[in-house]
């Protein structure tokens, strides 16, 4: 048996810890271990240990291949490739013995390898962590990408995930994805440099994995889908299938969606438990919409959430601020139609050129050579500076907690909270 650690490195900005694990480890750990590997999890996101302690434990379970993990700079727990050097680079001099894969969407995107490491999985790493581990079992430092379909994957290893600490106290709490994929059609959108195409689970398969949350108590749900409602017919059929069999009646589902939905959609997700929707509106000016090239129709997205609404679901939307087109007047504008949807909560980005979107192959990158840019005066990509787009943003998000406090309140009153309490330990 061959035992092998995977480590998610801490990102070199210091975060909030919020619940949520990495799904290429997760599902990467049933795969081996149904090769006869025995995996091991140092989550460094959500529990400090230091190189030195690292290396006792690799010493103490006779640790074979390390292999870490490098995300994506738009995930909120990421932006961890210096980190994730540093350790790889650690291990190879104090371990010289030890193999060494490294792994992630960013190793997707630039497609170049990590310093140190015997293999760097430039392709999606779940059709490659088995080629890559057997070939360095054999010592040979290459591996084979294998195309796969979602339904052929085991269930991913949450009994694996919980050995880390922070996981354990919060094993009411877990993540399912049913898709991969939604295209990518907006411009902004980094994903498309690592998923170019959309996955689906059969609605049978999904159905038998929430029967297996059900069975081990899991019941804050998040389905971490870009866009759990891309294919509407599907995404109904599974709510009808959650309902009708009683899957779902002690969980709080959260799911992300576009708008592209409609009223029995969300009378569906009411019945199943969906308790939050995040939703990406965007912008309400028509002029960024095209430039995101987001297709939305305003009103209609008003009618839906003011629907949700009196379901009981808790509507999240998503926006962005900052495009090179949008002056201090057509944010403005945007923050009134914000007040006119009553959403219980918003999140505002400042627009983010970010590698692996269209918008960042627009640059010339002899000038523009780092991983994102924000559209800003200060970058040649806007008409206002970030300080400022950084102090309305967060006005506007205070003023508007402010005034939607009583409004939210009043619905949790009614419907209870929209999740279960997860514990920071």
């Amino acid at each position: 048996m061959t035992n092998i650690l995977f480590i998610y490195p801490d990102s070199s900005e210091k975060k909030n810890i919020r619940f949520g694990f990495s799904m290429n480890i997760a599902y990467s750990a049933a795969i081996l271990k149904q090769n006869n590997c025995n995996c091991l999890f140092i989550d460094l996101s959500c529990e400090k240990i230091p190189l030195n302690d690292i290396s006792s434990f690799i010493l103490k379970n006779r640790v074979e291949i390390v292999v870490v993990e490098f995300d994506s700079y738009a995930l909120k727990r990421t932006d961890n490739s210096l980190r994730g050097e540093q350790i790889i680079k650690y291990i190879k001099q104090s371990h010289p013995g030890i193999k060494t894969i490294a792994f992630g969407f960013l190793c997707v995107i630039e497609k170049i390898k990590i310093p140190f490491s015997d293999i760097t999985i430039i392709d999606e790493p779940i059709g490659s962590i088995e080629s890559a581990v057997k070939n360095l079992i054999n010592n040979k430092n290459n591996y084979d990408y294998k195309p796969y379909e979602l339904d052929s994957l085991p269930f991913h290893d949450r009994k694996f995930i919980e050995t880390v600490p922070f996981y354990k106290i919060n094993n009411h709490c877990t993540l399912v994805q049913t898709s991969k994929g939604c295209l990518n059609s907006c411009s902004f959108c980094q994903r498309r440099g690592w998923q170019k195409s959309r996955l689906e689970n059969s609605v049978d398969y999904v159905v038998r994995e929430f029967l297996y949350l059900r069975d081990n108590n899991y019941k804050n749900i998040w389905i971490i889908d870009e866009n759990f409602s891309y294919n509407l017919p599907r995404a109904k059929n599974i709510l009808r299938e959650l309902h009708s069999k009683n899957i779902t009646n002690n969980m709080k589902i959260s799911i992300s969606s576009w708008t592209k939905i409609d009223y029995e959609f969300l009378y569906l997700a009411s019945k199943a438990n969906i308790s939050i929707i995040s939703m990406g509106i965007e912008n309400a000016n028509q002029e960024t919409l095209n430039f995101f090239k987001k297709n939305i129709n305003l009103n209609n997205v008003r009618e839906l959430i003011g629907y949700a609404n009196s379901l009981g679901i808790f509507m999240v939307g998503n926006f962005i601020i900052g495009a090179p087109n949008e002056n201090l007047s057509q944010i403005e504008n945007t923050f009134n139609y914000i007040y006119s949807l009553k959403l219980d909560q918003v999140n505002i980005k400042i627009l983010d050129y970010m590698i692996g979107s269209t918008l960042y192959e627009t640059l010339d990158h002899e000038k523009y050579s780092l991983h994102h840019y924000f559209s800003c005066l200060e970058n040649n990509l806007g008409q206002i500076s970030l300080e400022i787009l950084k102090k309305v943003k967060r006005q506007f998000l205070l003023e508007y907690k402010k005034e939607n406090k009583e409004r939210l309140m009043n619905k949790i009153k009614k419907y209870g909270l929209p999740y279960y309490p997860i514990f920071n330990g």
